[in-house]
């Protein structure tokens, strides 16, 4: 088995002890995007949760991200992940020019490109 596909596999494993084990679900959400981080080689990863009244996207867990780009607000849904919503495949390959990143500047100083 490749390196990659252990580390693939390892993660998923610890991720579903975690998620049998443990009735703190904070707990579980800082485990998964700590390891998609590391599985996929990400700088940093994220997970937000569509409030349906607000239509917002809240933070619910993040790894790698500055407590300053996290204070920076949530997300309108409408304009984030309205492509998503309907099916669509969704790719942003430059953060600080595409018009569906609500905070591009935040986003450049933070280091994030795509």
């Amino acid at each position: 088995m490749k390196t990659q596909d252990r580390l693939y596999f390892d993660s998923f494993r610890e991720v579903v002890k975690a998620v049998n084990s443990t009735l703190n679900r904070q707990e579980v959400l800082d485990l998964l995007v700590s390891k998609v981080a590391q599985v996929m080689d990400l700088k940093a990863c994220a997970i937000r949760l569509l409030h349906g009244k607000k239509r917002t996207l809240e933070l619910l867990a993040s790894h790698g991200l500055s407590e300053r780009y996290i204070r920076k607000g949530s997300l309108d849904a409408d304009k984030s992940i309205a492509d998503a919503m309907e099916g669509e495949t969704v790719s942003v390959y430059n953060a600080t020019d595409d018009p569906r990143i609500q905070y591009p500047k935040e986003a450049k100083e933070e280091g994030i490109s795509s």
